[in-house]
């Protein structure tokens, strides 16, 4: 399957956040996301985004955000590589329940939280973090 996406590159720095969410929105309407999909990416897109900017380098450094959809219409794609320290949040196991808020750990939330909001989520090492995620188009009539 090949993609065709668009790409930005920026530093993994809060100071771009809103401009990387927005880029990966977009690409989601342009792939005929419906609202509530969109707004699973943004949300998807949040969490590992902000876990680049917390956690990929010691000060900053650079990624490339991709978004876009398959040359056949049915899967919209977004990616991030950047070059920091080496982290597969797909093998993250998903968190324990806790039996009340006051015994719930911080982290790991998130990478799980994108994972359940997408259909599938990969990553590889390649001279650098690339992780991808992916969100099937369903077509239908009266979409919202």
């Amino acid at each position: 399957m090949r993609y065709i996406t668009d790409s930005i590159d920026v530093r993994a720095d809060d100071s771009v956040f809103d401009d990387v969410i927005e880029f990966i929105v977009e690409r989601a309407a342009r792939a005929g996301l419906s609202n509530e999909e969109q707004k699973q990416m943004r949300l998807a897109a949040e969490e590992l985004f902000g876990n680049i900017i917390d956690h990929a380098y010691e000060d900053t450094g650079d990624v490339t955000v991709s978004a876009g959809q398959d040359d056949a219409g049915t899967a919209f794609v977004m990616s991030f590589c950047d070059h920091g320290v080496p982290f597969d949040p797909t093998a993250v196991s998903a968190p324990k329940a806790a039996e009340s808020i006051k015994d719930l750990k911080v982290g790991g939330l998130g990478i799980f939280l994108a994972g359940e909001l997408t259909d599938e989520m990969t990553y590889r090492y390649d001279g650098g973090n690339i992780l991808t995620a992916v969100k099937y188009i369903k077509r239908q009539e009266n979409r919202s």
